[in-house]
């Protein structure tokens, strides 16, 4: 305490706008009564040093979360509109399998008439909607490798082209894809050859 003091510039608040003070304590608070308490104790200290106005009072956890808000908010948001994307997909890949299905009934039909079995069918259905879905997951690679870094400020903890994000999304939607295509393909395997070659 008797050492001479550091140079310093002395900033004044109207230089800068509001400040915050952190005030830490050297235990837990088991209630939010201690926390009042030692707000009531903050607000009267302050009181007693003029022109010293102090607005708010909040815990540390308060304050990060309400500077978190904006970030939180938008990453719900993304994560949102990313499930809306995701949905769609499958139901648009279910119904280009299904329209795919009703036009090749005629084919199918052969197939098991001259001795393709039904996972035969089902592999033929399963396999245009991972093609389908493959061509879908390059597009998206190639859009999010390049649009990345512009999300930058709404990624945390990992890099915007990080290889195992981009290897779970691909995961994913794989099997998405092949959960939309197992109902036309199951489908498909019953299908009575007789009636599929009859079909116009």
């Amino acid at each position: 305490m008797h050492r001479p003091l550091d140079e310093a510039r002395y900033l004044a608040q109207r230089q800068f706008g509001n400040q915050t003070l952190l005030a830490e304590r050297s235990r837990e608070m088991g209630s939010g009564h201690a926390l009042e308490v030692i707000a009531q104790d903050a607000r009267y200290a302050f009181r007693q040093l003029r022109r010293a106005p102090v607005l708010t009072l909040s815990t540390l956890g308060l304050v990060v979360r309400s500077n978190m808000y904006v970030q939180q908010l938008a990453a719900t948001v993304v994560g949102g509109l990313g499930l809306i994307a995701l949905i769609l997909a499958a139901v648009g890949l279910y119904g280009v399998i299904s329209y795919t299905m009703v036009h090749r009934t005629r084919e199918i039909g052969i197939r098991m008439a001259i001795g393709a079995q039904r996972w035969d069918a089902l592999r033929l259905i399963l396999g245009q909607g991972l093609r389908l879905s493959g061509i879908g997951i390059a597009a998206g690679f190639a859009a999010g490798f390049a649009a990345g870094p512009l999300f930058a400020s709404l990624i945390y903890g990992i890099s915007p082209r990080d290889p195992l994000t981009f290897a779970c999304v691909a995961l994913l939607m794989l099997l998405v894809s092949l959960a939309a295509s197992f109902l036309p393909g199951h489908r498909a395997t019953r299908i009575d050859p007789l009636l599929a070659v009859r079909h116009e």
